[in-house]
């Protein structure tokens, strides 16, 4: 996590680094050649892109594992991945903007060899306006296919929580039922296809998050999508954020006045999302959180983990550029 220390001689050169594409015209032939005698390592080729990226989502992936011969794989399979995928981002962008209609906004950029390569993208319909802040500039369906990508990512992920929770089953908690559908669907692809699946998704100045979609993630994803919610408890408590995986959307907090380890919390809603990242920068900054804590039950009427998802969140520290509200 970031924080408010001395700049470091790394961090001092990625900062002129980023000012120099910035201010380069990456159309000119004399700029970009310039430019790329800067490059010089995987990182720097990371905030090349971080800083090139379309404004609005683009989720890219590399299909690989038992079901992809050479750069081949079932074209039937694929294309219902890929709808489904669709279909449940349509729903989550429907329920960000609190509309029944919404027309379907994501394209398909290309589909490539290297392994099976699928790059999935959100138009720029937005105003090409760089004083608009990353949060007023992002669109509903880049919103969407963000929550959807962190779905996968979280299903997947392999590092278990300090405090024994399971994050994924409060993300999934309150997705439209046509996006829970469509996503059980595209896990069930996944395990049709013997797919395993690594990827990023990219956006205009924004940290590139790695993904991984596996047959292990999937089987979690559709546990997670059959599980009901008990009754809820509101809880607040203030502590300090000890970190935000903004690939998976879960933030951690560790308490005030309690000797307990960080507690994991689910964040949904993007506007969250983006004021959760940003406080996250500072170290030590005291928060109060308010969430929704409940135990899972699975199908067979067996109690699963604790899963928590945040309701609000405002700073009780004043940090330069950072509102106490």
């Amino acid at each position: 996590m970031a924080g408010g220390g001395t700049v470091s001689v790394i961090e001092e050169r990625e900062q002129l680094l980023r000012a120099a594409i910035r201010e380069s015209d990456l159309d000119d032939p004399f700029d970009f050649s310039s430019l790329q005698g800067l490059i010089r390592s995987d990182r720097d080729r990371q905030i090349l892109r971080e800083e090139t990226a379309p404004k609005q989502v683009v989720l890219d992936l590399h299909l690989g594992g038992p079901g992809v011969d050479g750069n081949a794989t079932s074209a039937d399979l694929l294309a219902g991945f890929i709808g489904r995928l669709s279909v449940a981002t349509k729903a989550v962008a429907k329920q960000i903007a609190g509309t029944s209609r919404h027309s379907e906004r994501l394209l398909v950029e290309g589909i490539a060899p290297g392994s099976v390569r699928v790059v999935l993208r959100i138009p720029d319909d937005k105003p090409e306006d760089d004083v608009l802040t990353h949060a007023q500039a992002e669109t509903v369906d880049s919103k969407a296919l963000r929550r959807v990508a962190g779905l996968l990512a979280l299903a997947s992920s392999d590092e278990p929580e300090p405090d024994g929770s399971d994050p994924l089953a409060a993300a999934v908690e309150g997705l439209p039922i046509e996006a829970r559908d469509s996503l059980r669907a595209a896990a069930r692809d996944v395990l049709k296809a013997d797919w395993e699946i690594d990827g990023a998704v990219r956006q205009w100045r924004q940290p590139e998050d790695r993904i991984r979609v596996t047959k292990r993630g999937a089987e979690h994803l559709r546990s997670a999508l059959s599980l009901s919610v008990p009754e809820r408890t509101r809880r607040t408590i203030t502590g300090t954020l000890d970190g935000f995986r903004r690939s998976t959307g879960v933030a951690y907090v560790t308490p005030h006045g309690e000797d307990m380890r960080p507690l994991a919390v689910a964040v949904g809603d993007p506007e969250l999302f983006h004021r959760v990242a940003t406080m996250a920068a500072y170290d030590d900054l005291p928060v109060r959180l308010t969430f929704d804590e409940w135990q899972a039950v699975t199908a067979d009427g067996g109690v699963g983990r604790v899963a928590r998802r945040l309701q609000a969140i405002e700073s009780l520290g004043a940090q330069d550029g950072l509102p106490l509200s």
